[in-house]
């Protein structure tokens, strides 16, 4: 590990230069940066690319504590339609089994228990013209679920844990990084 402190750095015509102390005598200024606009000419003469926004994918989190109460559904996707989120991942669903409703504007995509209900459940919220681009969903248990998405250029694997607390056994812990270890290493590396 290489440790820098002031004396073995210097700022010479703008760069930094390592093993030079600084002239005692002259006090060098950094050049201040101009804001700079999308698509205006940079100092070699290239043109800059404007960001696509088209590629980008807005994704959220939120841990509804129970989806149990009417209503809280429409509630989670008036939230999502108001923001730009596109998916979001939810914790705290509560509902039995897993599966998937699909309305007129998103899909939710849940895992909970099998065997009770009120406990745990995670899912995805997800917008209807996201929706195409789903390749799978996986329900692993009522703590961890997957949803694997088709990119333009690589495609893309959400995990969404709801993970125990600190005051949790530590056999419960354990169990659930192992599951989740175990999710990991089976989502795909390349493509």
């Amino acid at each position: 590990m290489v440790t820098l402190t002031e004396e073995s750095l210097a700022l010479q015509d703008g760069v930094w230069a390592r093993g030079q102390p600084p002239s005692p005598g002259k006090k060098q200024l950094a050049k201040q940066s101009q804001p700079r606009k999308a698509g205006r000419i940079n100092r070699r003469g290239q043109k800059r690319a404007k960001w696509n926004t088209d590629l980008w994918l807005y994704i959220g989190t939120w841990n509804v504590m129970t989806m149990l109460k009417p209503g809280k559904m429409s509630e989670i996707a008036e939230q999502m339609l108001r923001t730009q989120l596109q998916i979001i991942a939810v914790q705290g669903i509560r509902w039995k089994g897993q599966g998937q409703i699909k309305k007129n504007l998103y899909s939710l995509y849940y895992s909970c228990s099998e065997q009770n209900t009120g406990q745990l459940g995670t899912g995805f919220m997800v917008k209807k013209e996201i929706e195409k681009n789903i390749m799978s969903f996986t329900p692993n248990n009522e703590k961890i679920c997957t949803i694997r998405l088709k990119g333009k250029f690589h495609n893309i694997t959400l995990i969404n844990v709801h993970a125990p607390t600190e005051e949790k056994m530590e056999e419960e812990k354990d169990k659930f990084y192992d599951d989740l270890q175990r999710t990991f290493e089976r989502v795909p590396m390349l493509y």
